[in-house]
């Protein structure tokens, strides 16, 4: 894809959504709010362990951030209960999302 066709597909989107609302969404069967616009809590300090320490299951789901020096790993069980951690690698503030 080139420039301009990014450029243009990236247009009719935000114009596709600027004409959305979440009153539209609850309108569908389906779909309900559960709750309003910023009650998921962010994590802004998180605590990690070591690999060796850590005690998820072998198959447990993981976002792995790494800046070839320093590496993280945030688990979806964490980040299905709070969206978004506010962290940093490094010193480069991240936020890892789910």
């Amino acid at each position: 894809m080139n420039r301009g066709m990014a450029l243009t597909l990236a247009a009719i989107c935000a114009t596709a959504l600027a004409q959305r609302s979440i009153e539209d969404l609850n309108q569908l069967e389906g779909f309900a709010t559960l709750l309003k616009k910023g009650q998921i809590p962010a994590v802004f300090k998180p605590q990690f362990v070591s690999a060796e320490e850590a005690t998820l299951p072998d198959d447990a789901w993981i976002i792995g951030v790494s800046d070839g020096d320093n590496a993280k790993a945030y688990s979806i069980n964490l980040l299905n209960r709070h969206e978004i951690v506010n962290d940093f690698i490094g010193e480069k503030p991240i936020a890892t999302t789910w």
